[in-house]
């Protein structure tokens, strides 16, 4: 018997504003893929944690939070496909020569108790400012290997308090061995 595990830190389950990157590495051709994303959701008075949206982004089917597996589709020229079967087959195949990566930049707190439609989008604005900034700071790095079919969240310029948020964030992917 095969038994695996998973170690998840409990930060992944707070709820916050954050940008992330899913840094896929293909063993086999040594190649990596990045989709970027944030938390802070636009239809509701909320910001989930890191991890319901990690688990999102890899479901199969037609759901609208799995960027990451439509992404992987893309990539291997198979989205158009009609046999749901045979992208899950074929994008698992390709997860299990891979390893996975998940890193999280916090930007703001989420409180149940205090949070009011106004700050909430204030910071989620903030956060999809700073998201685009990473994007294109991605894009122009890593070109196809950026999974993102957007490259744009928000458009307009950012604030003080943005700008040193966005020099943060880039300098922490250049610290784990991330060149943007």
């Amino acid at each position: 018997m095969n038994v695996d595990a998973l170690t998840i830190s409990a930060t992944f389950f707070r709820s916050g504003y954050a940008v992330y990157v899913v840094e896929i590495a293909h063993k086999p051709t040594a190649k990596k893929y990045y989709f970027l994303g944030q938390t802070g959701d636009a239809y509701r008075l909320m910001a989930r944690s890191p991890f319901y949206r990690m688990s999102g982004h890899f479901e199969y089917g037609a759901s609208t939070q799995n960027q990451v597996f439509k992404g992987l589709c893309k990539l291997m020229d198979i989205e158009k496909k009609e046999d749901p079967r045979e992208k899950r087959e074929t994008v698992e195949a390709f997860l299990v020569e891979s390893e996975i990566r998940y890193h999280v930049f916090r930007l703001h707190d989420f409180s149940y108790q205090d949070e009011d439609e106004a700050e909430h989008n204030s910071r989620r604005h903030s956060t999809l400012v700073v998201e685009t900034a990473l994007l294109r700071r991605f894009n122009e790095q890593y070109g196809e290997a950026l999974m993102n079919s957007k490259l744009t969240s928000l458009e307009r310029e950012p604030t003080e308090t943005e700008k040193v948020q966005i020099d943060s964030v880039i300098k922490e992917p250049n610290k784990i061995g991330m060149e943007i």
